[in-house]
């Protein structure tokens, strides 16, 4: 979620949103985004797909968020994995 080019703070800005769940899903719903293009990884778009997001009923953006969470796990394990085969190790 860090190499997004939007933050929490950022995200409340725009929604007038408080600290919580949603905005977490908020966050990892734009990263499942990023990661599938990232060219979508500007601010302007994240803005404009923040004011979008926010208005999905909570459930609908738990599972977006789900999905980026995953998608998140799956390519730390991938680069990790990676790193182990650069190194010769386990």
């Amino acid at each position: 979620v860090k190499m997004l080019k939007t933050n929490g703070q950022k995200i409340m800005n725009i929604t007038g949103e408080k600290p919580g769940k949603k905005l977490g899903f908020i966050l990892h719903a734009l990263l499942e985004e990023v990661l599938n293009d990232p060219k979508k990884n500007t601010e302007d778009y994240l803005n404009e797909r923040t004011k979008t997001l926010v208005e999905l009923d909570i459930s609908e953006l738990e599972e977006l968020a789900e999905a980026g969470k995953r998608r998140q796990e799956e390519e730390e394990r991938e680069a990790l994995k990676a790193i182990a085969r650069e190194h010769k190790v386990g």
